[in-house]
């Protein structure tokens, strides 16, 4: 036996000889060209990302890539962070991204009633409100339970379930801002993207809005939702870009048309799926493009709870154009029963729509209620079937009244039809 591995061995050394500096070659390439692939894919990132950031008007001094993870260097603004990151969520590879900032050192600002009283040891209230792609961040300790629960509440119901509340009751001074802190809160839906910190020095807005009626409309909601002694800083930037575009519409044989333009994957997917599962394995028709270009909108983040919320019968449709929102349901599920009281999904809806209201007092409501009236109907039978139209108008309009929405900018009309119908149409009180 030992003779034959012998033997084996005498063949095949000459071969092996001959071939052990090919495998040595071979084994080279491979240990440079594997480095080599990787830095290619963190060129092709790096290149993607600037050429994303220099088409949305972001300009940063350098961009490197450690595998997909991204570290970006630039003197920007919150705001700025979140309009670049928003363009990067978008580029293919990229994992996550991290910030070398150098900003601008904060403006000194002038105490006035928001410190202490002479003689306190009582630290300052804080509160930071962090809104980025539909997504609310608390933090801060403030006096008392009461205004956490207040502006708790506030954002659950205009973000939920987006909200990440981690404020704290501690042992602090009083402060001119704190009794308007949730007023802040409602003001956000005007905003794309917002860092608003509140503290012994005052309030500080750094944000970016859709359109420039959006920023004139942010800083007169903040000082009109404060008292006049608190001093606050604005740092504001328009979004340059288009607006985003919804139409669904399902016209009660089962399929749902839907088409339009929104900035952003998740937000497509998100609207798409509720489209989805609102028609129960009908037909859908149709597709909604992804345009990086547009801006981020409130109102664009909530379509998808509206088709939800809107999609009680096999008739309904929503279109979101701009500053317009329009939209009608078909047929029964809106009340309950044959008398004036909105089923659960209908108010939720009105909340839907009252928060837009609430976040820009530019806009007004229209709604048009109609209550079925057959043929066979006696004057008796339409007399009756009127007041319900009226008291359902009436219950819409108390419903938006008690979400905080000025009277004055609701308008509803009545009538008698071949259908249960609910019309809205919300848009700029100068159309």
């Amino acid at each position: 036996m030992d003779s034959v591995r012998q033997w084996w061995f005498d063949a095949a050394w000459p071969v092996l000889q001959k071939a052990r500096w090919f495998v040595a070659v071979w084994i080279g390439l491979a240990l440079i060209a594997i480095p080599w692939g990787l830095r290619a894919q963190e060129r092709g990132l790096e290149d993607a990302s600037r050429t994303v950031l220099g088409d949305a008007g972001i300009v940063v001094e350098d961009v490197t890539f450690t595998g997909r993870n991204g570290v970006i260097t630039g003197s920007l603004t919150t705001a700025e962070r979140s309009r670049a990151e928003a363009v990067l969520s978008d580029v293919d590879g990229v994992r996550k991204v991290e910030w070398l900032v150098t900003t601008p050192a904060p403006v000194p600002v002038a105490t006035t009633t928001t410190t202490s009283p002479p003689g306190s040891d009582l630290e300052q209230p804080t509160l930071s409100i962090k809104l980025n792609f539909g997504r609310v961040v608390l933090r801060g300790v403030l006096p008392d339970a009461r205004t956490i629960a207040a502006v708790g509440s506030m954002a659950e119901r205009l973000y939920a379930p987006q909200v990440v509340n981690k404020l704290v009751v501690g042992d602090v001074a009083e402060a001119d801002w704190v009794p308007s802190a949730a007023d802040l809160i409602a003001i956000l839906p005007i905003v794309s993207g917002a860092d608003v910190t509140l503290d012994g020095s005052g309030v500080s807005v750094i944000a970016v809005t859709p359109t420039a009626a959006a920023e004139a409309s942010l800083r007169a909601g903040v000082k009109r939702a404060l008292d006049p002694d608190v001093p606050v800083t604005f740092d504001i930037s328009v979004a340059e870009g288009g607006l985003p575009m919804v139409d669904i519409e399902a016209s009660g044989d089962g399929s749902v048309v839907f088409s339009g333009a929104v900035p952003r994957r998740i937000l497509a997917d998100d609207i798409v799926a509720a489209v989805t599962a609102a028609a129960d394995g009908g037909e859908l028709v149709g597709e909604l493009t992804i345009d990086k270009s547009l801006v981020t909108t409130y109102v664009v983040h909530r379509l998808s709870a509206m088709v939800t919320h809107l999609a009680l019968t096999g008739r309904w449709s929503l279109r979101y154009e701009g500053s317009v929102v329009t939209g009608a349901v078909l047929g029964e599920g809106l009340f309950r029963g044959f008398d004036s009281e909105p089923t659960v999904r209908l108010e939720r809806v009105l909340d839907d729509l009252a928060a837009v209201l609430v976040g820009d007092p530019d806009l007004t409501i229209a709604f048009d209620v109609v209550v079925v009236a057959a043929a066979e109907n006696t004057d008796a039978d339409l007399a009756t079937r009127g007041d319900v139209a009226r008291q359902r108008a009436d219950s819409v309009f108390n419903l938006l009244m008690r979400a905080g929405v000025d009277p004055e900018r609701i308008t509803t009309t009545v009538g008698l039809g071949d259908g249960e119908v609910l019309r809205f149409r919300v848009q700029s009180s100068d159309r």
